[in-house]
């Protein structure tokens, strides 16, 4: 409802159909096939002009950890050698749908542990959402981090039930970092 009566967003939905409606528009740069056909669809720019580059991820910083870093990780985060290790990384919870992931965890064995990084103003909304579940000591909420690479080298599998994510670098880290990523059908990476 907020955002319907809001102003601004009708004023930016009329700008954005008026930049791709422009002929002066020559190419679109999409970052996955999602987003090319969202334009394609929504506002009836022809194929030739869009063009879908992936963002690029350093493949030397974000790569495979070996067992003798994966084990320093689960030691620093306090994750135990035998679980099960799920990470989403992201910030703005809500899109991302990290209230499913938690519920999702709450489902699985009690091997299975869920590690979400990223910024929220509700950090303790979801922290709250995961006792209520009996997830204590299961569901992690880290919050923001400076450094990520140590959650990928810790975690099994990625998980992001994002309800809308043009192509997130995070999912093509995880993927660089050799893990599987679960992702719902409005994430671009899941073209990948």
């Amino acid at each position: 409802l907020g955002v319907r009566l809001n102003p601004h967003h009708y004023y930016l939905m009329a700008m954005e159909k008026r930049l791709f409606a422009s002929p002066w528009l020559s190419a679109v740069i999409c970052n996955s096939q999602m987003v090319r056909d969202e334009i394609r669809t929504r506002f009836g720019v022809a194929d030739a002009k869009l063009h879908v580059i992936y963002n690029a991820v350093d493949s030397e910083a974000f790569a495979p950890a070996g067992a003798a870093a994966r084990a320093a990780a689960r030691a620093a985060l306090k994750l135990p050698d035998d679980a099960l290790v799920y990470l989403c990384v992201g910030s703005g919870f809500a899109r991302k749908n990290v209230a499913t992931a938690i519920r999702a965890l709450a489902a699985l064995p009690a091997s299975a542990h869920l590690v979400v990084v990223g910024a929220d103003k509700h950090l303790r909304r979801y922290a709250a959402l995961a006792r209520r579940l009996g997830l204590r000591g299961r569901a992690h909420i880290a919050g923001a981090q400076a450094d990520v690479k140590p959650y990928y080298a810790a975690a099994d599998a990625f998980v992001l039930p994002t309800y809308y994510d043009p192509c997130p670098n995070a999912a093509l880290e995880a993927m660089a970092c050799g893990l599987p990523i679960v992702t719902s059908t409005k994430c671009g990476a899941a073209e990948l």
